[in-house]
């Protein structure tokens, strides 16, 4: 798997070269389009329209959604793109969405690859996204969205996100 790709971000030319263990944090940006949704979620925990993550990658699958909390997860497989350029696609999508990205990160060696980034938004609360393949297989992306980070971390890890 070739961890030697690059993508324009915020206007930049950005190469990563992805090592084990390696976590590279971009700055914050600014959303650049959408103004900010008023509301996040109703009074029921259901997250609104205007909340909702970006759609996933071409040739993304759903697998499942649940919510629990007002913790909402989108669960994929992605057989056409690796870990790395889910991320990457990410990175581009979300801030138009209203969210600033807050960190991100890829990492993978021979047999394995994932990445993931965390954004946040006054309105939306927090968006997470996490992406992992082993070689030969799709990409198995989570994408979270919840009211603190500690959720999203406990999502992105695969654990339910309400406990």
């Amino acid at each position: 798997m070739n961890f030697r790709q690059s993508a324009t971000i915020a206007g930049r030319s950005v190469g990563i070269a992805a090592v084990l263990g390696l976590t590279c944090l971009a700055p914050a940006a600014a959303a650049t389009s959408a103004a900010p949704p008023v509301s996040s979620a109703s009074p029921r925990g259901e997250i609104r329209p205007a909340c909702r993550p970006p759609t996933p990658p071409a040739g993304a699958r759903l697998v499942g959604i649940s919510n629990t909390g007002g913790v909402r997860m989108w669960t994929y497989t992605v057989p056409t793109k690796t870990p790395v350029q889910v991320v990457l696609y990410y990175l581009k999508a979300v801030p138009p969405q209203g969210y600033g990205i807050q960190g991100w990160g890829v990492g993978g060696n021979t047999t394995s690859s994932g990445g993931g980034l965390n954004a946040y938004s006054r309105a939306c609360n927090y968006l997470g996204v996490s992406a992992s393949a082993t070689k030969g297989h799709p990409t198995n992306l989570r994408v979270c969205t919840g009211p603190t980070a500690a959720v999203l971390q406990r999502c992105a890890n695969g654990r339910n996100p309400s406990s």
